[in-house]
């Protein structure tokens, strides 16, 4: 996970890596009823 990966060679301190990684699960989060939505509709 990017959050808590150091070896990337990314300019952002300790408290952005969290930011980033937050943002990556907030985008997961919210994107999760949409694919169940489509898997939903593809079957009927």
């Amino acid at each position: 996970m990017i959050m808590f990966w150091d070896g990337l060679n990314l300019a952002l301190t300790q408290t952005q890596r969290y930011i980033f990684g937050a943002l990556f699960v907030l985008y997961g989060i919210l994107r999760l009823p949409r694919t169940i939505k489509s898997s939903r509709t593809d079957d009927e």
